[in-house]
């Protein structure tokens, strides 16, 4: 199970809901091989079970929002410049964010960098699904 594919079949009305509690019970059991293969790494049952709960639903919110943006925003592309992006999508520092993928690249940019989005919906709410997720 890879990416949002888990939380693709989990908000998927198509899905029955035997496939549905195969797949989240696979990826139940591929997260505890993981983690207790980490050197280290030493928790109880019940906060591991908490944990991976935790991030399973955060998962099946993401594919969630990203089905939504997808649905909702094929005509609603625009430009904005960094800092405007700051103002209109609260909660997310966008210059770091752009500022560390693209000194990978060895390009200083500036909060008046344009940032062309066709996907609105999707950044509008990412900033307060992060906000309200547990660390």
């Amino acid at each position: 199970v890879d990416g949002f594919y888990l939380g693709d079949i989990l908000t998927d009305e198509q899905v029955k809901k035997e496939e549905k509690l195969q797949k989240e019970q696979e990826r139940r059991d591929e997260m505890k091989a993981k983690l207790n293969d980490l050197e280290g790494y030493i928790v109880d049952d019940e906060l591991l079970e908490k944990d991976i709960k935790a991030f399973i639903d955060f998962e099946k919110k993401l594919a969630s929002l990203v089905r939504l943006s997808n649905d909702n925003d094929s005509l609603d592309s625009k430009s904005f410049t960094i800092n405007e992006m700051h103002s209109e999508y609260k909660n997310i520092d966008w210059l770091k964010i752009f500022g560390e993928i693209f000194d990978f690249a060895q390009i200083n940019i500036t909060s008046n960098e344009h940032i062309y989005n066709n996907q609105p919906t999707y950044f509008k709410n990412i900033g307060t699904l992060l906000k309200e997720t547990p660390k």
